[in-house]
């Protein structure tokens, strides 16, 4: 008798409506589906899907592992040898919290980028022609500053120029009007996992590659870390005088919302997830702050193929 993965008393015909409707209606709330529509979205965009679900860890302390699962791996080649890395969450709201509300920035330290993204550069070193050992390598990972003007966020001409906003802080809005931050650090935690995963085992990849090609060209990746959700965005706008410093609020007339279609997020990591700067131990309030925190892009799903196809311009 022949083997058979299926149970022969158990098929779409005979699969009760209501039943199949609250299989269906399970998986829409948990968000199986949506990041198979959101890569559909990237890949029409012209960027290439390396993998899904892709497997990422860190280490805690010595001992422990942190162990998750990366929604969206892609690149883009913008020449020969160079790559832009994404590193995409998709997060499908809670139906509770469609809203997620994002808070501009208090302090503007002085020479801090507008925007991190990690990177690695691998080269031979000068004088060498052909790799021999791995003494021949160069293989850097830093902190380099990125534009992205087509997506509003651009280098100033003019240094009295206002700089684009970034947000620190963001609270999602339920339907009663309360208000948490969980889904969102939930959503940020698992790219920064998978940033930090990714960095450590390119490196490793990038010295494979040039034992087994011979390759002498320059070789850059830059790594961009994504939140694509479903949420509604907004950004907050008020003056601080007129918040009451007794009751630590605002009066409701005094506040703005700005829908948007992205931002950028500049996101606290976990102490276990601290980049080290170049150069050694950080000795200034801008070199901790660097080294402690990442630039993220969220983005609210139907923007999402405009989003990939514009970010491929950048400086």
């Amino acid at each position: 008798m022949k083997g058979n993965v299926s149970d022969p008393n158990l098929n779409s015909k005979n699969i009760p409506k209501d039943i199949k409707d609250k299989i269906t209606n399970a998986l829409n709330v948990a968000g199986t589906f949506f990041p198979l529509t959101c890569a559909e979205a990237i890949k029409k965009s012209g960027w290439n899907i390396l993998d899904m679900e892709y497997p990422v860890a860190i280490k805690e302390g010595f001992t422990r592992n942190i162990d998750s699962r990366l929604d969206i791996w892609a690149s883009y080649k913008v020449v020969e040898g160079e790559y832009l890395l994404a590193m995409v969450e998709c997060k499908k709201n809670d139906p509770k919290y469609k809203t997620w509300v994002f808070f501009p920035k208090y302090t503007k330290l002085e020479n801090l980028p507008l925007f991190q993204f990690n990177t690695i550069t691998c080269k031979l070193k000068e004088g060498r022609e052909t790799p021999q050992s791995s003494a021949d390598i160069n293989i850097t990972t830093r902190l380099d500053c990125r534009h992205f003007p087509d997506i509003g966020y651009h280098r100033r001409i003019n240094p009295n120029d206002p700089l684009p906003e970034t947000y620190y802080e963001c609270r999602e809005v339920k339907d009663n009007w309360q208000s948490t931050g969980k889904n969102i650090y939930d959503a940020c935690s698992q790219v920064a996992i998978a940033l930090h995963s990714l960095m450590k085992e390119q490196s490793s990849k990038y010295l494979c590659a040039f034992f087994e090609k011979n390759k002498k060209i320059l070789r850059f990746q830059t790594f961009i870390p994504i939140v694509i959700t479903t949420a509604n965005l907004l950004t907050c706008k008020f003056d601080i005088k007129d918040i009451n410093l007794e009751k630590g609020e605002v009066p409701p007339e005094k506040v703005t919302y700005k829908p948007m279609n992205w931002l950028a997020y500049e996101f606290p990591l976990s102490s276990h997830l601290w980049a080290q700067p170049v150069g050694g131990v950080p000795t200034t309030i801008t070199d901790k702050v660097r080294t402690k925190k990442i630039s993220m892009f969220i983005v609210k799903s139907e923007y999402t193929q405009e989003f990939f196809e514009k970010m491929k311009n950048y400086q």
